[in-house]
């Protein structure tokens, strides 16, 4: 899926409501800037080049490739790393090779979490710029129908949001011959001085980073062949033959140039099976973002970033295939929220825009970084890449500044929410690192079947056993209560064959029954000394953490999406220095 199908709907139209009827060197130049920037961005910057960059596991994305630039210490926590090459580039892991300062750490962190928040962000803008532009174009046909775009716009996001529980492959299946055919139909019809027109360009490549936070919901190989093969030579041929629609009957097209330039009639049958397969292709693009938000979502989880909540592993083969169902009901009330909000278009595609291009920029230089950090390439061709692709990245993150006024500061603090939130989380694994620390004794391991069971097991004078049930990225599972009793019967005869039975007898009978131990934080802000501003700087952190995320864990805890008993679990105050 590439969200790229959809963009060329609103593409033209924005740029030409900014002049009554464009003139010819106009209308050239502005159709040579969006071929170029198809070609700069979408295919050599993420197709040709940012697919080679994925993790191990097959995700994408910013935070990706964060974790390529800073893995996570091997055995950690037991989780899946995103590390994009060290574990298995031996050259890499030579000592003597250049690494991160670790000055860049936490800063890193922080923006790359600010980038992956502002393309989950994305995940609401997507659906609701796409099916919004599609739908609008019923007013070309029916003038009196035209008061009713959002409504019907509210109830396609209904359904789509409701059918992504059966999962990305059977929802694929589906879509494939959708795009198939709405490509086909973009083939077969077939400069400017103001710089905040670009604003407008930019949404002829906005699916850019779907494209590459989706690739572990599908494969490297299959997007590079239907991105080149099929979809980039399409969107060429589409633009090509609006523009010169738009020179040869500028004023008749002017109103809404996709829509209008559809041979025949407009309210004939060709246009009514066009427009029918273009709302089918805003479904698909917008069904490509929600999926990127979940592998993202996914990705956070694993990294202790993101509370863990319930995720369905929709396919037995590709374990980036997932369905994340509280993620599903957030994104599906934002996006209709937001739909019924903005009732002007342009502001809604302001505040899609700058979200966009702020994480285009955040990849590139990512990516810039992992040239020369982790496949240990020359600095040379680091600094051209960061060079090159940054110098367009960052035209268009300028004209997309711009329009924060106008709209994309709703994107901007939805960015700095979730950023704020998933920071703050990211805190926690490492103040519950150093205090379990003091309970390890030993640890054993048993793999069976893609089970691994790791036993800690405590010290004889505290009386209690730890024990890890790893069952790999599956939705439905069953504990064997008896197996891990009888392994830990086993861990006693060894430790003490002669006085074990009494105990082997009571761990037995307590083994019956489940009792869940988890944390409850309560969390304090860590003064720091930033001289004259550190009272101020105090007093915010202190706010931030312990008034607004504190009230935050209460509401959302992390026991929220077990399914089990409330009586079954027991809670530690634990505080949280932070």
């Amino acid at each position: 899926m590439c969200t790229e199908d959809t963009t060329h709907i609103h593409g033209i139209e924005f740029k030409a409501h900014s002049c009554p009827v464009p003139p010819e060197e106009d209308v050239v130049g502005g159709i040579s800037a969006i071929l170029w920037s198809l070609m700069l961005l979408p295919l050599l910057k993420y197709i040709v080049t940012a697919l080679y960059f994925k993790t191990n596991e097959g995700e994408g994305g910013i935070f990706a490739l964060y974790q390529g630039l800073i893995p996570t210490k091997r055995g950690s926590n037991g989780d899946r790393t995103y590390n994009s090459d060290r574990s298995t580039d031996p050259v890499s892991e030579k000592k003597g090779k250049h690494h991160l300062n670790e000055v860049f750490h936490w800063p890193l962190l922080i923006w790359c979490l600010f980038g992956t928040s502002l393309t989950m962000s994305d995940g609401v803008f997507t659906p609701a710029v796409s099916v919004t532009s599609a739908v609008g174009g019923i007013a070309v046909a029916k003038p009196s129908v035209a008061q009713d775009i959002t409504p019907i716009s509210i109830v396609i996001l209904l359904a789509l949001f409701l059918v992504q529980r059966f999962g990305t492959s059977r929802i694929a299946f589906l879509f494939a011959p959708i795009s198939f055919i709405w490509f086909l139909l973009l083939a077969v019809f077939v400069r400017t001085k103001n710089y905040d027109l670009l604003a407008g360009i930019l949404l002829a490549v906005t699916g850019c980073e779907a494209t590459f936070a989706n690739i572990g919901q599908f494969n490297a190989l299959s997007i590079r062949i239907s991105f080149i093969g099929f979809v980039f030579p399409s969107l060429v041929l589409a633009y090509l033959g609006q523009g010169a629609r738009i020179i040869s009957d500028g004023n008749v097209v002017i109103t809404n140039v996709f829509y209008q330039t559809i041979p025949g009639p407009h309210s004939g049958a060709l246009f009514w099976i066009v427009y029918v397969f273009a709302i089918l292709a805003t479904i698909i693009a917008s069904q490509a973002m929600i999926t990127a938000t979940f592998s993202l979502v996914q990705q956070l989880i694993n990294s202790k970033s993101f509370p863990p909540i319930r995720t369905v592993y929709t396919s037995d083969v590709f374990q980036g295939q997932i369905y994340i169902p509280g993620v599903n009901w957030v994104l599906m009330i934002a996006t209709i929220v937001v739909v019924a909000t903005f009732s002007n278009l342009t502001n809604l595609t302001n505040a899609y825009g700058f979200a966009v291009t702020t994480v285009m920029f955040s990849t590139t230089v990512l990516i810039a970084s992992q040239v020369y950090y982790v496949k240990h390439l020359s600095p040379i061709l680091a600094l051209c890449y960061l060079l090159g692709f940054g110098f367009f990245d960052g035209l268009f993150w300028g004209a997309a500044y711009k329009k924060v006024p106008h709209g994309a500061w709703v994107s901007l603090m939805m960015g700095l929410v979730l950023s704020f939130y998933q920071f703050a989380q990211f805190l926690l694994p490492e103040c519950a690192s150093k205090r379990d620390m003091l309970f390890l004794g030993f640890t054993a391991s048993r793999a069976s079947q893609s089970v691994v069971i790791d036993f800690s097991v405590l010290t004889p004078a505290l009386g209690f056993y730890g024990v890890t049930y790893r069952i790999g990225f599956r939705d439905d599972f069953d504990v064997k209560m008896g197996e891990l009793s009888d392994q830990i019967c086993d861990f006693e005869r060894l430790a003490n064959p002669k006085a074990s039975a009494a105990i082997i007898e009571q761990i037995k009978a307590i083994s019956k029954t489940t009792t869940y131990i988890v944390p409850y934080y309560h969390f304090v802000s860590r003064k720091v000394n930033a001289g004259i501003a550190s009272t101020f700087l105090n007093w915010v952190r202190m706010y931030l953490i312990e008034e607004i995320y504190q009230r935050l864990a209460i509401i959302f805890p992390e026991t929220g999406n077990w399914l089990t008993s409330e009586d079954e679990i027991i809670r530690v105050g634990v505080t949280a220095i932070i």
